[in-house]
């Protein structure tokens, strides 16, 4: 999973109140946890996270609980807290919020076990400096950890403008539909923009028309569009054309 990082976080003091923004930074970064406690809150501590912490020279320390963090916060003021997501969005930061107050030095990485983008973006909004899945590889996590460390915030590639985007319901509603488009059913749809026949698809695309009509069918169905006309102006109308040049960039860094 490619990531990118969005400079801007804010410190913990003032979780819940950044607005990040993005820009371009560099990731050859050094990290201050050497010999020095780093917090995890949740119900276990990941192997690949247990890894990463140990090659940046920290101490991994779990707390299971909200008040044994809220202790270590007090105690240790670590430099670095993995928070779980536990439960809805707002109850992990809540208590993100909570440790924060007891540690304002600390910067805050949310552990997301399911790879929710939803969770990402809250995380970001909220003033997390950092997002991290929990079985990640550890040189994944390496990496994340340092960004968060000097305020960088490390989303995965395809977060990128879901995170930051101000688009309207109706946008949102738009791009949620299409998410559920097939590679080959985004270049059909692309052409359907250009107004091109079936033939005409099927020749640029190297298939038959049998299998072009059947890719429009799926189309007309994941759209909910009558015809390949509305298809069409669908996808123009909320822009999703260029839904494909974001996914063939998936692979570039900004790093």
């Amino acid at each position: 999973m490619t990531s990118t990082a969005v400079d801007g976080a804010a410190d913990s003091a003032t979780l819940l109140n950044a607005q990040p923004a993005l820009a371009v930074v560099s990731l050859a970064l050094q990290t201050p946890l050497e010999g020095q406690v780093a917090l995890v809150i949740g119900r276990r501590m990941p192997h690949p996270i247990r890894v990463a912490l140990r090659e940046l020279g920290a101490r991994p320390h779990l707390a299971t609980s909200e008040s044994a963090a809220l202790d270590v916060a007090s105690s240790a003021a670590p430099p670095l807290i993995l928070v779980e997501l536990q439960g809805d969005h707002g109850r992990t930061v809540r208590m993100g919020k909570a440790v924060a107050d007891r540690s304002p030095g600390s910067k805050f990485v949310l552990l997301d076990g399911g790879d929710d983008l939803r969770a990402a973006a809250a995380a970001a909004r909220a003033g997390f400096h950092g997002y991290v899945v929990s079985d990640a590889s550890p040189e994944r996590a390496i990496v994340a950890i340092r960004a968060a460390m000097e305020d960088h915030f490390m989303i995965p590639r395809r977060l990128a403008q879901f995170a930051f985007d101000t688009s309207s319901p109706e946008q949102e509603r738009a791009q949620a539909m299409a998410e559920d488009l097939t590679a080959r059913e985004w270049q059909v749809l692309a052409q359907l923009t250009e107004g091109d026949s079936n033939r005409e698809i099927g020749a640029r695309l190297g298939i038959s028309p049998h299998t072009v009509r059947a890719h429009i069918g799926k189309i007309l169905a994941k759209l909910d569009a009558r015809d390949r006309l509305e298809a069409a102006t669908f996808a123009m109308r909320y822009e999703l054309i260029q839904k494909p040049k974001r996914r063939q960039d998936e692979g570039v860094s900004f790093a």
